[in-house]
């Protein structure tokens, strides 16, 4: 079984602090296609799930929903990147997906058309 493990760097720390995280934690997914930390400390995971976002106490899942607030293009994500706004963007088999800072989606899908 695989799982992933965070390292805490406080800065001019002495300790480093260690997280488990897998499954039974709320990882959707243990097949990880990237990780990646926002500007404002979240770490985004990419999985073949959806993405997820973790605040160091618990996850938000974005996933292929349709009806749902949370609701992305496509499962298998496979890049994340924060533009200077603080949107997250991720690409997906089907399309490009903007996470704004309040949660809210933006779905852009592969033909150019936006929902």
């Amino acid at each position: 079984m695989a799982n992933i493990f965070f390292v805490s760097l406080p800065a001019l720390a002495q300790q480093y602090r260690f997280t488990l995280l897998n499954v039974q934690d709320g990882l959707p997914s243990l097949n990880i296609n990237q990780t990646f930390q926002q500007s404002n400390g979240f770490i985004w995971l990419a999985t073949d799930a959806g993405v997820s976002r973790f605040d160091g106490k618990g996850f938000e899942h974005y996933k292929f929903s349709p009806g749902s607030p949370r609701h992305i293009s496509h499962n298998f994500i496979t890049n994340i990147v924060e533009d200077n706004d603080g949107n997250i963007w991720l690409t997906s088999e089907h399309g490009l997906n903007k996470i704004r800072p309040d949660g809210s989606v933006v779905i852009y899908l592969q033909d150019a058309k936006k929902s």
